[in-house]
């Protein structure tokens, strides 16, 4: 018979368990770490190429919004009965281009972050400008309802606009040229001068074409910067052209 002598020293259980909770934060802390890392590296990375994304798409499409701010936009604007948009070349060169995504990828870049800004606030100056027409057609129809029903409704319309744009009590040059011309009565004209002043001394259109003229003079002013700032970086890159293709 054998006989086998126990093990001597501390006995296998219960387990030693001091080391486990530092050990399992330890290992927690580590993983969590690289999983911050891991992300934010992520992040970055998309971050990057969002925005080399976004700067190759509107190096792509500048030039058409290059043409588009050729030409200057006046203030106050001249306004009709049509209500045309003074920024309708602008307003085709934006429309369906994701500027305001393009410009969240790329915040530095000042050309599209103007662009973003202009795209956003040209429909509120179309509705703006759909508001102050339709004030215009109420003002004009409040003593008399058969007034817009007349061949000459946009006479009284173009009136009214024009006295909101150059002050109440300015002349109708306008009214002045379509009767020396013959093509308004003396009569016809002073009513339409009349009716016109009456409409635009109105609270209510003022307040609507206050409101019109403070979006587009926004718009405005984000617009000839815009166009200030393509037009230089063309001057200067075409005088840095010079040189080289002189050598």
């Amino acid at each position: 018979m054998t006989l086998i002598a126990a093990p001597t020293g501390s006995p296998a259980w219960p387990a030693d368990w001091s080391q486990f909770v530092p050990d399992l934060l330890s290992s927690a802390i580590i993983g969590l770490a690289i999983g911050i890392f891991l992300y934010l590296w992520q992040r970055t990375a998309e971050q990057r190429q969002a925005r080399s994304f976004a700067k190759a798409s509107w190096s792509v499409a500048r030039s058409r919004v290059v043409v588009a701010v050729a030409k200057e936009v006046m203030t106050p604007p001249w306004l009709s009965h049509t209500m045309d948009d003074p920024f309708a070349e602008l307003w085709a060169a934006l429309d369906g281009l994701p500027v305001a995504q393009w410009q969240a990828a790329a915040p530095d870049l000042e050309e599209l972050r103007l662009a973003s800004e202009i795209a956003t606030k040209l429909p509120l100056l179309h509705a703006a400008g759909r508001k102050l027409l339709s004030d215009v057609n109420v003002a004009l129809m409040r003593d008399d309802w058969g007034r817009l029903m007349s061949p000459d409704r946009a006479d009284y319309q173009d009136e009214v606009l024009r006295r909101l744009r150059d002050g109440v009590e300015s002349e109708g040059f306008a009214n002045t040229m379509m009767q020396a011309l013959g093509f308004l009565t003396e009569e016809k004209s002073a009513d339409i001068a009349a009716k016109a002043k009456a409409a635009a001394e109105q609270e209510a259109l003022q307040k609507s074409y206050g409101n019109y003229l403070g979006l587009f003079s926004e718009i405005r002013a984000s617009y000839m910067k815009l166009r200030s700032l393509m037009h230089v970086d063309a001057e200067q890159s075409g005088s840095t052209d010079a040189p080289s293709g002189s050598s």
